[in-house]
């Protein structure tokens, strides 16, 4: 489906919005501590699955970043990250990771290779969501499983987020469900919780503190995994 002038622009300036942040990351307060493999050491259980059984799994991630899950799971079959992005930020070490640049709407990937997509703060990032679940539906194989993890918000907030320049879309988590089971799968397991930013006090002058302060009192993040169906 072609896209319109207006959405490749807003996704356009959201794309430099993410490359600008991963760039000042370290500046910004509230992650200049920030320790990646922490981070996704308690995240790991939530994916479902063992770390022995990953061994023998191709896992790919959908919008991996520089510092996507992909790059601190134990060891598997193949690991696969794939992201627009890549070449304007520095990445994590890649020694087993292979790494292509391409966005979600178009995975340049076979059908049913995947046993384990991850889509992890990607899906509201992206120009065209349903065009990425449909890829991701695709590339999954029919006893594979998707991992994916969404900022959402109280509906009656969505229509006035706009200035959030990083975030092309918005959605209660109610609707990001929707979203999944339309494209094909069953969702056997969703989490909302309360964002939880670690607020550096002492650096309150900051108008970014602000807006972390802001973030931890409307949004939430949606965790779901499902399965084809």
């Amino acid at each position: 489906m072609a896209r319109t002038r207006d959405e490749r622009a807003r996704w356009q300036e959201a794309q430099e919005a993410e490359v600008a942040f991963w760039r000042n990351m370290r500046s910004i307060p509230t992650y200049r501590d920030f320790d990646p493999r922490s981070y996704w050491a308690e995240r790991f259980p939530r994916l479902g699955v063992s770390a022995d059984a990953l061994r023998d799994q191709t896992v790919v991630e959908v919008g991996c970043g520089p510092l996507g899950m992909i790059f601190f799971l134990p060891p598997c079959g193949r690991k696969l990250g794939l992201d627009p992005l890549l070449g304007r930020f520095e990445v994590e070490d890649t020694a087993d990771v292979d790494l292509v640049r391409a966005v979600g709407e178009s995975l340049p990937l076979r059908d049913a290779c995947a046993d384990l997509v991850i889509c992890q703060n990607v899906i509201d990032h992206v120009m065209a969501p349903d065009a990425v679940l449909g890829e991701i539906r695709r590339i999954i194989r029919p006893e594979g499983r998707l991992f994916l993890m969404a900022h959402t918000f109280p509906a009656a907030l969505c229509p006035f987020l706009g200035f959030d320049k990083p975030h092309p879309h918005h959605w209660p988590a109610a609707r990001l469900l929707a979203m999944v089971q339309s494209h094909g799968f069953r969702v056997e397991h969703h989490q909302q919780e309360p964002l939880r930013l670690p607020v550096k006090w002492r650096a309150i002058v900051d108008p970014r503190t602000w807006k972390q302060i802001g973030a931890n009192l409307i949004v939430s993040s949606t965790f779901v995994t499902a399965r084809p169906v």
